[in-house]
């Protein structure tokens, strides 16, 4: 399962075709996960080569696939729609920062590729990325804030008040086990249970403990071996691209019928049935592959 932050820069892209017949474009870029939806600074007139310098920060949730449309934005009208394209994320899982080139189409014709610059960062693991971009962890300092925790320590000058809270857990075995952390246990079962109930229930505050950090210690080896992609419901399997190919170019989708769908001519080259990718269910009708 592969959970994180995944940091996302268009960085530049080189089209093919042109909206406007006088003057240059005013390229803008849409990127989409799942979603979640970002879009960049508008490119003044940068026309078919437009260089952007924004960074999206995306939450992952075992998303495999991102997707982006381009636009020439218009003040006085609505922006022209340029290009359009996907992107497998399966490298981007990889660690480290990864530079992908994604082809964009235009009604069934290439028109171009986007360059975007990936790095994934792993829940449980600290870098600065995180922290800018979730807004809930600059919310912490919120908590000093609330009267409640600060009202706690008056209480304890009023004896009356005590029973209110029923809190003689924390006042009483401050005092009398200084050297344990949780007296009551030995309170509730009363000599039946001499020894062996705290020691029982100690073990489990550790699996707790050895709980939390797989989060952080896990999904790097899930992200050093990622899923593949996923399509129909179907897990694809996870194989090298080839660049050169005029299908894909690389990204290992094409655009077939208004959408995108797995190159099979990879597919085929990496050793997988033509017709299913691997997947024993035909690409087309998502039917059981006979040939499989």
């Amino acid at each position: 399962m592969v959970v994180g932050t995944l940091i996302v820069r268009p960085k530049s892209a080189q089209l093919t075709y042109d909206t406007e017949t006088f003057g240059k474009m005013d390229p803008f870029i849409n990127v989409m996960i799942g979603s979640q939806k970002q879009t960049s600074a508008v490119a003044k007139d940068q026309g078919k080569n437009p260089v952007w310098a924004d960074q999206f920060n995306f939450k992952i949730l075992n998303d495999t696939m991102l997707t982006f449309t381009l636009y020439d934005y218009d003040t006085f009208s609505s922006s022209d729609f340029i290009a359009e394209g996907s992107c497998s994320l399966a490298s981007a899982f990889q660690g480290g920062k990864r530079t992908e080139y994604a082809p964009c189409m235009r009604k069934g014709k290439s028109a171009g590729q986007v360059v975007f610059e990936f790095e994934f960062i792993p829940d449980g693991v600290q870098g600065v990325p995180v922290q800018q971009g979730f807004p809930v962890q600059q919310g912490y300092p919120v908590q000093p804030g609330y009267p409640v925790q600060q009202g706690y320590p008056p209480q304890m000058g009023y004896p009356q008040q005590v029973p209110q809270g029923y809190p003689p857990q924390n006042p009483y075995p401050a005092q009398q086990y200084p050297a344990q952390q949780y007296p009551p246990q030995q309170q509730y079962p009363p000599q039946q249970y001499p020894g062996q109930v705290p020691m029982q229930q100690y073990p489990p505050q550790q699996y707790p403990a050895q709980g939390y950090p797989p989060g952080g210690q896990v999904y790097p080896g899930a992200y050093q071996v990622p899923t593949g992609p996923v399509f129909n419901n179907h897990k694809l399997p996870v194989i090298t691209f080839n660049h050169h190919c005029k299908k894909c170019h690389g990204s290992g989708w094409k655009q077939k019928d208004g959408r995108s769908v797995p190159c099979g001519k990879c597919y085929h080259h990496a050793g997988y049935c033509k017709k299913c990718c691997g997947t024993k269910f035909t690409i087309k009708h998502n039917t059981p592959c006979h040939k499989c």
